[in-house]
């Protein structure tokens, strides 16, 4: 929220609370009016609403922008102004004189320091050579975020795949690591970020297995059985069962003699798993003889 306090007042004379999402696009701006009017959120717009809504030059008043749970992030003095302590306002977000922005004079103060040191050095009185702009940045002032990235540093560095990227791969990471990323701009500015990537049990697996074809088949044939392994972590392990003996130790296995067919699966974490079963009947192929009464004489029979 952004509020304007009267010199040593106790509360704003306007508080405003900006819609929930609203997001300043790099090298962007936004306007807030002291006054009634349409807000234009498409163009980062917005009125106070509310009375009283005009300061003089050479008037002492105190801005100040707070997050959503009123901490304050930043504040500006002008003239004579003194923050009282309702406002939240300490001495490490505004320190010493405000802003001079002279009676008579061209209204309001311009931003010059790239770097806030939150005193009235950050600032100069508006004039005709240093004009206060609306919509855009004031001349004079240098855009401390408009630097493009020029590095990545990730620490420790010793299982990414690339520690100077901006997404690195971690492996085989077998304890809970906490990283750091330091972010370098051309303009010099630095930046740092953490996470942590946590290693613990994860879901347990569960595993079905289906026929790739008939289950019931003559001597000699055979059934392609396929299993799929949902969660759980990799690598996995495989038993198959004809329901009697184990025969096979692959993700998939082919079946040629009767049984009740299942597959435990055990994970990297030692979780296990087993299959739905599918029975497969083998049956036995007919048994044929040919026999004759030869030899016969010719013209006759056998």
């Amino acid at each position: 929220m952004i509020q304007d306090y009267e010199n040593n007042a106790a509360t704003p004379l306007h508080s405003f609370t900006f819609p929930s999402g609203t997001v300043i696009p790099a090298n962007g701006v936004l306007v807030i009016h002291i006054g009634t009017g349409t807000d234009v959120p498409a163009n980062l717009f917005f009125n106070t609403q509310g009375t009283s809504n005009q300061y003089s030059t050479g008037e002492a008043f105190g801005v100040v922008l707070k997050d959503a749970g009123s901490t304050v992030i930043d504040a500006i003095s002008i003239n004579t102004n003194v923050f009282n302590a309702a406002s939240g306002v300490t001495a490490s977000d505004w320190s010493g004189a405000g802003v001079t922005s002279a009676s008579g004079g061209p209204a309001g103060p311009v931003r010059t320091a790239t770097l806030d040191s939150n005193t009235a050095a950050d600032w100069i009185g508006s004039s005709v050579s240093t004009p206060q702009t609306i919509g855009t940045f004031n001349p004079g002032y240098t855009n401390p975020n408009s630097g493009l990235v020029s590095g990545y540093a990730w620490t420790p560095s010793a299982l990414l795949n690339d520690p100077t990227i901006a997404n690195p791969l971690a492996s085989n990471v077998t304890a809970t690591t906490p990283y750091s990323v330091v972010v370098s701009s051309d303009n010099g500015c630095t930046t740092t970020a953490n996470v942590t990537v946590t290693v613990g049990v994860g879901l347990p697996p569960s595993v079905t297995i289906a026929a790739g074809g008939a289950t019931t088949f003559c001597g000699g044939g055979s059934v392609l059985l396929t299993s799929t392994v949902v969660d759980g972590c990799q690598p996995f392990t495989y038993a198959w069962s004809d329901g009697v003996n184990t025969v096979g130790t692959a993700a998939t296995y082919s079946a040629t003699t009767s049984g009740s067919y299942t597959v435990t699966v055990t994970d990297a974490d030692n979780q296990v798993a087993t299959s739905n079963a599918i029975s497969v009947t083998v049956n036995p192929a007919p048994t044929a003889t040919a026999s004759s009464n030869s030899p016969v004489c010719v013209g006759h029979s056998a």
